[in-house]
């Protein structure tokens, strides 16, 4: 995702990442119905403001990206405006044994195995939807 993006079209291609696979997850359909990685890398390039500049962007449009298009936009504006040089949080209550080579990192959109991460994953989710 990062050949000839800038680092504001980084953040978004990150983040959009991170989205596809939460509502490819939620919905039970392959990320890329969701959106394909062509649009996905269009929409970090365009960094798009309205729907009508995200729909122009992105066509075919999946009916999830339609669903999701005003929740999609705020995203997007956050993630240009996120702070460049922020590094994902590094977990470090986990036990780090000679079974894990090495130190896992992860995002907040992350899905665990461990029911009471994913209920707070939920709860975050659906504090910024």
């Amino acid at each position: 995702c990062k050949t000839s993006l800038n680092p504001q079209q980084v953040n978004v291609c990150e983040g959009l990442f991170s989205w596809r696979d939460r509502i490819a997850r939620k919905s039970d359909e392959s990320v890329r119905y969701v959106l394909s990685n062509r649009q996905l890398f269009q929409i970090a390039k365009t960094m798009p403001e309205t729907v009508a500049a995200l729909f122009g962007c992105c066509k075919p449009i999946s009916s999830l990206v339609r669903v999701y298009a005003k929740d999609l936009l705020r995203l997007i504006k956050e993630w240009k405006q996120k702070d460049i040089f922020q590094k994902p949080l590094i977990n470090r209550s986990r036990s780090t044994s000679a079974s894990i080579p090495f130190q896992q990192i992860y995002y907040p959109n992350d899905i665990s195995d461990d029911m009471e991460t994913d209920n707070a994953i939920d709860e975050d989710w659906k504090s910024i939807s």
